[in-house]
């Protein structure tokens, strides 16, 4: 009776412990989740900080200057790069990594407002790939 009465309170320490270990574990992906989301971020600014022909490319598009076709590859490219990293950072929300307080909607604003060419690929989602949920999503809390 007593080796019995151990057995049981071994299993059910043993089920406390495996609950804290799925807790921390949990909370080490979310940690995990939130630096990859940071480090995205910190890429796409060093990305365009780094490529002069880029941000030329960019300030000449503000100023409504057209585009010869070399420009505007680089400019395609580029949308293409930023949507799937916002692309990913989502399907980390969808996947329950990060919360959506997490994702910078402001700024993902600010850049379609400003960038009209993301608002058309995201019109033809099929030319980069994009998952049909993260244009519905982008096109109901992003696209104005």
């Amino acid at each position: 009776m007593a080796i019995q009465l151990l057995a049981n309170l071994g299993v059910i320490a043993g089920i406390v412990f495996l609950g804290i270990e799925v807790q921390q574990n949990n909370a080490l992906l979310g940690a995990q989740a939130r630096s990859s989301r940071a480090h995205l971020r910190i890429e796409s600014i060093q990305w365009i900080m780094s490529n002069p022909e880029l941000l030329q490319v960019l300030l000449k598009r503000r100023e409504g200057q057209a585009l010869d076709p070399m420009e505007q590859m680089l400019i395609d490219l580029d949308v293409a790069r930023t949507l799937v990293a916002w692309q990913y950072v989502y399907g980390e929300f969808r996947a329950g990594l990060i919360d959506e307080h997490d994702i910078p909607i402001e700024n993902w604003r600010r850049n379609v407002s400003q960038r009209p060419e993301l608002k058309i690929e995201l019109e033809n989602p099929a030319r980069i790939g994009l998952r049909p949920e993260f244009v519905a999503w982008m096109n109901e809390n992003v696209v104005e």
